[in-house]
């Protein structure tokens, strides 16, 4: 892997229990050509439960302390070192081999500032919408 973040993915979050789904979901993004990171960012003023994701290097924990979704959003970006952001909440997940689909459209057009891809609504009964 290079030493360039290609994408920094900030997940806010209030501490729910699909947390660990979202970032396995993100851990799991085969990415051979960059490095990535993830910013949780801590908006439930608790300590968030533990996860496999705790000791990975790749992910970063922060706090904002019950301040809402946009502050969690801009804290996380703040502090992010990616040449993209990422913003993916915590009750949502990355399908496999997302990251590499956003990799190769970022080398066909190297000066795009934006990046994007599409999504899926699935209910709480996982139904697609």
């Amino acid at each position: 892997m290079s030493s360039s973040i290609f994408c920094s993915t900030i997940i806010p979050t209030i501490g729910r229990e699909t947390l660990q789904r979202a970032i396995t979901s993100v851990l799991e993004q085969r990415l051979a050509a960059a490095n990535f990171e993830i910013i949780v960012v801590n908006d439930s003023g608790k300590p968030l439960l533990d996860g496999d994701w705790r000791g990975d290097r790749r992910v970063q924990v922060i706090a904002t302390c019950c301040r809402e979704r946009s502050v969690a959003r801009n804290t996380g970006a703040a502090v992010a070192r990616g040449q993209y952001l990422h913003f993916l909440d915590d009750d949502d997940w990355m399908l496999p081999g997302a990251f590499e689909h956003f990799w190769q459209l970022a080398q066909r057009a190297p000066h795009a500032a934006w990046l994007y891809g599409g999504s899926q609504l699935v209910n709480r009964q996982s139904r697609v919408q």
